[in-house]
């Protein structure tokens, strides 16, 4: 039976799948973020000023979306399960 084992540990390849997922959900928000300031014509040295308080616009945001935190978390837990 041993010969027919990969070697591969299924926890370590979730844990691989997890962090390469945050990894380039974090550069995709940075990439989108970078992109806004751009179209409201923030300059590279005010960049982290900005973000800061756009965090507050996109809390405005989500409070008025038509789904609340709970129900737009419960639908992307049920997407994302690692394996």
């Amino acid at each position: 039976m041993a010969s027919y084992c990969s070697g591969v540990i299924p926890d370590a390849v979730k844990q691989v799948n997890r962090a390469e997922h945050m990894r380039m959900t974090d550069q995709n928000i940075t990439g989108n973020l970078i992109a806004r300031a751009v179209a409201s014509g923030v300059k590279p040295e005010n960049f982290w000023g900005f973000a800061r308080s756009h965090i507050e616009e996109l809390k405005r945001l989500s409070e008025r979306h038509a789904h609340t935190l709970d129900e737009r978390f419960a639908k992307t837990e049920g997407r994302y399960k690692f394996r």
